[in-house]
């Protein structure tokens, strides 16, 4: 009789043991892989203050396990976000004021988009400035990017700019896409970033963002959103595995 108690004991404990998968399992098999994929950096915010007229927010980065990668990224963020600031003297700071702030268009393993926004204004001067400027950064290589790392530059790129979505109500912005030759395009496209040239550039989950210095009269600056889905047979499709 004992025999067949311990029988009947152990025969529910190895069902107990061997149940099978359920729902539960599955949601938590899967959180547990969407963490060993999820983001290897943290950003923080960071703020730069002087005489109380000049406020800069700007992120930093924590990069874990890789010090040195996370001091030169930082670097070249703070000093992006600074790079405003070199137009004026340190005379003209003491009469100037600026006011800016960041966004994050996407932030994955791959790719890190930053846009830096707000006014600026100098003492005597008619209106503030509406500025705004971006940082794109490859998180693989810890470097920089330029427009031509991500999408080829070329006749059939600047039609697609052409027909793009205008991020603003203003809609003499559009304008701008037509007053220039489309040789002036290309040579500005392809210097994007540069000093030399007037176009800044972001990436969000789904768009390129195009942005172009215009006139104060229409805004300062516009931005143009392009669809991937349009760009496919010109991007390097190397940034956007998932």
């Amino acid at each position: 009789m004992l025999s067949i108690i311990l029988a009947v004991v152990m025969c529910t404990v190895a069902a107990c043991t061997n149940k099978e998968p359920t729902l539960e399992n599955h949601i938590n098999e899967t959180k547990l892989i969407e963490n060993q994929h999820s983001i290897s950096y943290e950003l923080s915010p960071e703020v730069y203050t002087y005489n109380e007229q000049i406020n800069i927010n700007y992120p930093q980065i924590s990069i874990f396990g890789k010090p040195n990668e996370q001091e030169k990224l930082n670097e070249m963020i703070k000093e992006r976000a600074y790079s405003y600031l070199d137009n004026y003297s340190p005379e003209e700071k003491e009469t100037f004021s600026l006011d800016m702030d960041y966004s994050v268009s996407l932030e994955n393993e791959g790719l890190l988009s930053i846009q830096f926004s707000g006014y600026s204004y100098v003492e005597g001067a008619a209106h503030p400035v509406d500025i705004f400027d971006t940082i794109n950064i490859d998180m693989k290589k810890f470097e920089p990017l330029q427009l031509t790392d991500i999408v080829t530059i070329d006749a059939e790129f600047l039609k697609e700019l052409k027909e793009s979505e205008l991020q603003s109500d203003i809609i003499e912005q559009k304008n701008i896409l037509t007053e220039r030759s489309d040789e002036e395009w290309l040579t500005s496209l392809q210097h994007a970033d540069t000093s030399e040239a007037d176009i800044r550039w972001y990436l969000t989950e789904n768009m390129l963002g195009i942005s172009v210095q215009i006139s104060h009269a229409i805004g300062d600056h516009a931005e143009f959103e392009i669809k991937y889905d349009k760009l496919k047979p010109k991007l390097n499709t190397f940034f956007f595995q998932k």
